[in-house]
C-alpha cells in the first residue's frame, strides 16, 4: 500500500487515520459521542486504510495533539480494527449491523503463500517487520519454515519476542488486510514469480510455537516460556504440553526414569498409565525396576478400575509438573526435539 498523503486527505479521512493511530479503547471513547451518520462516514474510511505508515501518525497525532492525552500508538486498521471498536463504542450487535454497512467488500488479489519467502533474506524480512505490531509479526513468522521463523524471533527484543510468542500461540485468524500488505511488500522483496498464489499457509497455534521453540537453544526456550507464563498461564502450560508430553516420557534414559518413580505418587502414575495407550510406556518404567516391583505396578494398575479420560488426563498432568521440577532442578534432560537443544 503506497505511503498516505496525510495533507490531501478530506476531514473525515484525517478523522479515521486518528481514530485507528490512537488504538480501539480511546477510539470508542471518541465515536460513541457520533450519531449513526457521522460514525458510518468514518468508519468506511477506517476499513480502507489497513495499515498506517510513520509518517501519517506522526502528521495526525501533530494535528490532533490536543486531544491525545495518553501516548497511544497503532499501525493497524482495516475491517478487524473497525470491528473492535465499534463493539467497545457501540455492542457486539449494533457493531455487527453498523459493519455490514460499511465495511468494504472482499476482493481477489495476490496472497502470501510460503514460496514467496523462500528468496528473501531473513534480515530483510526481519527489517520489513521489527517496527509491525506483534500481532503482524507473528502472522509472517507462521507462514515461514520453522528454522527461519526461528532465527527471526532470536533478533527480536526480548519484550517483543514474548508478546510476539503470545500472538503465535492465540492466533486463529488472519486479517486479509494485514495479509494483502505484507503480501505487496514482500513482492518488492523477493522473487515476483513466486508471487501468484492468492492461498494463505495457516500457521500459530500452541503446536506450531513448541515446534518454534524446539529450533531454538535451551536457554532462550525456557526464557521465553517464563515470560509467557507471567503474560499468560494457561496458554505456556499448553506450550509446555506440546513441547514434551506424557507419552514422551519413553524416550528418556533409564536413569531419569528411575528418578521419576522416586519423586512420583505411586497413584498418580498408575492413573497415568492405566489402559491400552499406557502399555508401551509401562514396560518402559518396568524395564527400570527390579522384577518383584515391577510385577506388583503391573498387577496394582491391572486391579484397578477403568480411569476416566479427564482424571487419567489429570494424573498425567501431575506427573510432568514434578518431570518438569527435576529439569529445572538440572536432575533430569528432557529432549526438547530433533531440530535443536531444545527446552
Amino acid at each position: 500500500m503506497a505511503a498516505l498523503d496525510y495533507a490531501k486527505l478530506n476531514r473525515v479521512q484525517k478523522t479515521a487515520v486518528f481514530l485507528i493511530v490512537i488504538g480501539q479503547e480511546a477510539a470508542a471513547r471518541i465515536v460513541r459521542t457520533f450519531n449513526d451518520g457521522e460514525l458510518e462516514s468514518v468508519c468506511r474510511e477506517m476499513a480502507k486504510l489497513p495499515v498506517i505508515d510513520l509518517n501519517t501518525r506522526q502528521d495526525a497525532l501533530e494535528e490532533f495533539s490536543s486531544l491525545v492525552d495518553m501516548g497511544y500508538e497503532s499501525a493497524l486498521g482495516g475491517t478487524s480494527y473497525v470491528r473492535g471498536t465499534l463493539e467497545l463504542a457501540r455492542g457486539e450487535h449494533r457493531a455487527a449491523y453498523l459493519l455490514e454497512r460499511v465495511a468494504p467488500p472482499a476482493t481477489g488479489g495476490d496472497g502470501v503463500t510460503p514460496a514467496q519467502f523462500e528468496g528473501v533474506d531473513t534480515r530483510q524480512i526481519f527489517s520489513l517487520v521489527k517496527g509491525e505490531q506483534p500481532q503482524t509479526v507473528a502472522f509472517l513468522l507462521s507462514q515461514l519454515d520453522l528454522s527461519k521463523a526461528g532465527e527471526i524471533l532470536r533478533m527480536l527484543e526480548a519484550e517483543q519476542r514474548a508478546a510476539v510468542v503470545e500472538c503465535l500461540g492465540e492466533m486463529d485468524s488472519i486479517s486479509p488486510e494485514v495479509v494483502q500488505r505484507l503480501a505487496n511488500q514482500l513482492n518488492r522483496c523477493g522473487d515476483p514469480q513466486k508471487s501468484a498464489a492468492p492461498t494463505v499457509q495457516r500457521g500459530g497455534g500452541a503446536p506450531f510455537v513448541a515446534s518454534l521453540l524446539k529450533t531454538m537453544d535451551k536457554e532462550t526456550s525456557r526464557s521465553l516460556l517464563s515470560v509467557l507464563q507471567d503474560r499468560n498461564a494457561a496458554l505456556s502450560d499448553t506450550i509446555r504440553k506440546k513441547l514434551f508430553s506424557f507419552d514422551d516420557l519413553a524416550g528418556l534414559p533409564a536413569a531419569d526414569l528411575q528418578r521419576i518413580l522416586r519423586e512420583t505418587e505411586p497413584a498418580d502414575l498408575a492413573a497415568a498409565l492405566k489402559g491400552p495407550k499406557g502399555e508401551t510406556l509401562l514396560k518402559k518404567f518396568t524395564g527400570v525396576m527390579s522384577k518383584r516391583a515391577a510385577e506388583s505396578m503391573v498387577e496394582d494398575i491391572g486391579m484397578m478400575a477403568p480411569v476416566r479420560p479427564k482424571d487419567q488426563e489429570a494424573a498425567q498432568d501431575r506427573v510432568m509438573a514434578v518431570v518438569r521440577r527435576l529439569e529445572e532442578q538440572g536432575d533430569i534432560t528432557l529432549d526438547g526435539g530433533e531440530d535443536g537443544d531444545g527446552a
